[in-house]
C-alpha cells in the first residue's frame, strides 16, 4: 500500500494561487487528477479553493473538515490536496496543526510559492485597494502590515509539525503549469485564468482608491467596481506611463525591513530563493494624493475613436 499523503498548498497570496486553484478544480471535476481535491471546504462564491475550510477552522467549526474526511473515506488511496493561501496568514496559520491532527497517519507536505517582499507588498497593496479593503497610501499600508506579513513564520510552524516543505520562487514558475506536477504528481497543460485576479495599473489603483475615499464607489458592488476598472484599464494601459507606487528609497526601506525574513526563507529553502539584490522601481513614483481620477480621465478621453 502506498504511503498516505496530506498535501497543503499554502499560497502565498499574490503568487498565482487563483489561476492554479481554478485549474485544479476544473481538472478534478473533469476526473483528470490522481489526487483528491475535495469539493468540501470551498466557498460557494469561489468554488475553486479551500478558503471556507480555513475560515471554519479559525472559528472552531469543523463542518468543512468533517466533510473532507468523509470524501477521503470514499477514495482512501488518493493523496489529499488542499489549497488555500489563507493558511499563510498569521491569524489562520494555527489551522495547519488542526489539519495535521485530523490526518495523523498521513505524511504532511506543505507547498509554498514566494516572491521578493517588495513585489509582493506592492501587489498585495494594490489588491487590497482594488477590493476596497484599505484606503491607506502605500507606505502607511506597509507600516501597518509589515510585522504581520512575513513569510517565514508559517513555514517554521509547518516544519515544527513534521511537514516536508517545498518552497518555490514565483519568478521561476510559469503558472499554473509548472506547479501542477508538484501539487498533483502529473503534468498538465492548462490555460491560466489571469483575469480572475490580475492587478490594475498603478494609475487605475489610485483612481479606485480615490473613488472609495470620496464615497463614489459606495453606491456600487465591489465586484462591479473591479469589473469596470478592468474594462477601462485594459483600454488605457497602452497609453499609460511606466510608474511605481514606491520610490527607490521606499523600496530600499521595505527591502531592508525584511532582511531577517529573507534570511530565514533562504535557510528554510536551503538555497538563495529570495535574492539579496534590491529590486528597482518600475518608473517614477506616482503620488497617491494627486488627482488620479482627473489624469486617468484625460487619458481615457485621448483614446483614438
Amino acid at each position: 500500500m502506498s504511503e498516505k499523503v496530506l498535501r497543503l498548498h499554502v499560497g502565498y497570496h499574490k503568487t498565482g494561487s487563483s489561476s492554479t486553484q481554478i485549474a485544479l478544480a476544473e481538472a478534478f471535476d473533469e476526473g483528470h487528477l490522481p489526487v483528491l481535491y475535495p469539493r468540501a471546504g470551498r466557498l460557494e462564491n469561489w468554488a475553486f479553493a479551500h478558503q471556507q475550510l480555513v475560515e471554519d477552522l479559525r472559528y472552531g467549526n469543523t463542518d468543512s473538515l468533517d466533510a473532507i474526511v468523509k470524501e477521503h473515506r470514499a477514495e482512501p488511496e488518493k493523496p489529499i490536496l488542499i489549497s488555500s493561501e489563507d493558511f499563510s496568514m498569521p491569524e489562520a496559520s494555527f489551522t495547519l496543526a488542526i489539519m495535521r491532527e485530523a490526518f495523523p497517519d498521513h505524511r504532511l507536505e506543505v507547498v509554498a510559492v514566494l516572491r521578493n517582499h517588495v513585489d509582493w507588498m506592492r501587489s498585495y497593496y494594490m489588491e487590497r485597494v482594488k477590493r476596497g479593503s484599505t484606503r491607506l497610501d502605500p507606505m502607511l499600508f506597509f507600516q501597518e502590515n509589515r510585522h504581520i506579513r512575513a513569510f517565514a513564520p508559517v513555514l517554521r510552524l509547518a516544519r515544527s509539525l513534521g511537514a516536508e516543505l517545498t518552497v518555490l520562487s514565483y519568478d521561476d514558475l510559469t503558472l499554473p503549469n509548472d506547479l501542477f506536477p508538484v501539487l498533483t504528481g502529473t503534468e498538465m497543460q492548462v490555460e491560466a485564468k489571469f483575469n480572475w485576479n490580475k492587478s490594475l495599473s498603478p494609475q487605475a489603483t489610485f483612481a479606485v482608491r480615490k473613488a472609495y475615499l470620496t464615497g463614489i464607489a459606495k453606491r456600487a458592488k465591489v465586484s462591479d467596481v473591479i469589473h469596470n476598472a478592468f474594462v477601462l484599464d485594459n483600454k488605457l494601459r497602452p497609453l499609460l506611463e511606466k510608474v511605481d507606487i514606491y520610490s527607490q528609497v521606499e523600496i530600499q526601506n521595505i527591502f531592508d525591513f525584511y532582511a531577517a525574513d529573507r534570511a530565514s526563507i533562504n535557510e528554510i529553502a536551503g538555497r538563495t530563493l529570495l535574492s539579496e539584490d534590491v529590486p528597482q522601481a518600475k518608473g517614477p513614483r506616482l503620488d497617491a494624493d494627486d488627482d488620479p481620477e482627473a489624469s486617468y480621465l484625460r487619458k481615457y478621453l485621448s483614446i483614438p475613436g
